[in-house]
């Protein structure tokens, strides 16, 4: 069947997970609900959008981040400042469809981590 047809909107968000790694780089990795082996990503999305927060209070939500970016990979590393290090980072993310923003999926449930040094 070579006939494209239009991709359904994300009802779900992704499972994300974060790992604090040295030199102030934090591992992200986003899965969907059906693969709780592996990051993997939505079938349905081009990318990962994320949206973070250094430093106390948590963002209430995602409105409330700082720093909005998206990846193409469920896996990813962040290189964050050295200064930042024993920081706290709060991170929400997505399943993001680029060509239609209206198909994109919720946020995922904030998770958290302390930046190492």
């Amino acid at each position: 069947d070579e006939t494209k047809t239009p991709r359904p909107a994300i009802t779900d968000a992704p499972i994300a997970g974060l790992k604090a790694l040295s030199g102030a780089m934090v591992e992200v990795r986003c899965r969907v609900n059906e693969d709780a082996s592996r990051s993997s990503m939505h079938p349905d999305a081009d990318v990962v959008e994320y949206c973070f927060k250094i430093g106390d209070p948590p963002p209430a939500s995602a409105d409330d981040c700082t720093t909005t970016k998206t990846v193409k990979k469920a896996l990813f590393t962040l290189k964050l400042k050295m200064g930042d290090a024993t920081k706290r980072l709060y991170l929400y993310a997505r399943w993001s469809n680029i060509s239609d923003e209206s198909k994109s999926g919720p946020w995922s449930k904030l998770v958290q981590t302390v930046i190492s040094d």
